[in-house]
């Protein structure tokens, strides 16, 4: 059981590592460009979409840490 938290952990760590290099940066770019670009490719809705999964991942990675935390208590006592 120990191992396969462990197995998803790293998955996740993995993912969420993925996904925030993914993200647009926040720098400062020309604004006439960037707005081509978002009307062209449609990217506000792909930014979005990556924000939440980015945050559903980092929700699920702070409560296996917590999860495996309990779990190493456990086995100690």
């Amino acid at each position: 059981m120990r191992t396969f938290f462990l197995l998803i952990y790293l998955c996740i760590s993995l993912m969420l590592i993925f996904l925030i290099l993914l993200k647009k940066s926040q720098g400062s770019t020309n604004v006439s460009v960037t707005n081509i670009n978002k009307n062209l490719f449609n990217i506000s809705t792909q930014s979005e979409f990556l924000n939440r999964l980015t945050i559903i991942c980092a929700c699920f990675f702070l409560l296996l840490s917590i999860l495996q935390c309990n779990i190493n208590n456990y086995i100690l006592k």
